[in-house]
This record gives C-alpha cells, sequence and structure tokens, in this order.
C-alpha cells in the first residue's frame, strides 16, 4: 500500500515538471518566427509559432509580370512553406519536453 502512495506522489510530481515543461515550450513556440517562400523566392510569408501571420513581402518584379493566378499559386506555395516550418520546429520542440515520446492528440494543437 505504502509503495503505490510513493508511485503516486512520483505521478503527481512529474505531471507538475511535464506541465512546466509544456508552458516552457509554449512560450518559446509563441516567440519563434519563420519565413516561408514561394519556389522562386519571390513571395516571403513570416509566421510565428502561433501560426499568425507577421508579414508578407512581394518582390515589386512580380506585380504585373505574372498572372494573377500564377501570383495567387505563389502567395499560396509561400503560405504552406511557412505552416509546415512552424509544425516541424513545434514537432521538434515537444519530442524535447516528452522525451520523443508520442502524446495522444499533440498533433491536433501543433
Amino acid at each position: 500500500m505504502f509503495n503505490k502512495l510513493g508511485q503516486m506522489k512520483d505521478l503527481i510530481r512529474d505531471a507538475g515538471r511535464m506541465r512546466e515543461l509544456m508552458k516552457e515550450a509554449s512560450e518559446s513556440l509563441a516567440r519563434l518566427q519563420v519565413t516561408g517562400e514561394s519556389a522562386s523566392g519571390k513571395i516571403k510569408i513570416t509566421m510565428s509559432g502561433k501560426m499568425e501571420l507577421e508579414s508578407v513581402k512581394i518582390d515589386p518584379s512580380v506585380i504585373g509580370s505574372v498572372p494573377v493566378n500564377e501570383l495567387e499559386g505563389m502567395v499560396f506555395y509561400a503560405i504552406n512553406d511557412a505552416l509546415t516550418k512552424v509544425r516541424q520546429e513545434a514537432t521538434k520542440r515537444m519530442a524535447l519536453v516528452t522525451g520523443g515520446e508520442s502524446l495522444p492528440g499533440l498533433d491536433q494543437i501543433i
């Protein structure tokens, strides 16, 4: 019986430690900024680790020189590139917290 109480105490302590590590990782992601680019590099999208758009840069040479649908595709590609980079970095940082263990539902919040 006392052995189980000791295990419970360890579990509670570890949960508090995990909560603190998750908070630190979340704060770290909030400060993260990544830049996604179109294939040509003419469109650059900067996004925060919270997946919020920070800036959009469009090379003036593409304005009027490419069809609108191509420009839209370039913006689309740059946004997806930024999102992919945020997700990859978030996954990497969370893996440090979890010791590489997969936590159910973690992929839904990243």
